[in-house]
């Protein structure tokens, strides 16, 4: 009886707050590594010196980030787009410079402008 009741316990209570923070966690990391990048990609812009970031491919299920415009060495700065995706994972309240994710939020826009300022926000 005993054992039940705290499998039970576990499985109401325990069991979503962890998934919740794994999600948490995941996103956050993501959104880090894509800022990371965005930062790489501006030094990239404004020195001409260096070549674009070398990212791994973006998966659904985990989530990766993805350069889809700019951050090219020897050319014109023409800034930066990245997006960052995290598949099916769901957290709210995830910052991104200034931006606070939602629990609808499915990927972060980082932008570098010509400028080489940096700007997020996040899309459901």
């Amino acid at each position: 009886m005993v054992t039940v009741a705290v499998f039970v316990l576990l499985s109401a209570v325990v069991l979503p707050r962890y998934l919740e923070a794994r999600d948490a966690a995941l996103i956050s990391t993501m959104v880090n590594q894509g800022l990371s990048f965005a930062k790489a990609c501006a030094v990239i812009n404004s020195s001409g010196i260096g070549e674009k970031p070398v990212i791994a491919a973006v998966d659904a299920m985990r989530g990766g980030v993805l350069i889809t415009q700019g951050c090219q060495s020897l050319t014109e700065n023409t800034g930066a787009i990245l997006e960052v995706t995290w598949g099916l994972a769901r957290a709210d309240g995830v910052r991104c410079l200034d931006q606070l994710s939602t629990l609808t939020s499915q990927k972060a826009i980082l932008t570098v402008s010509k400028s080489n300022d940096l700007s997020c926000s996040f899309v459901s």
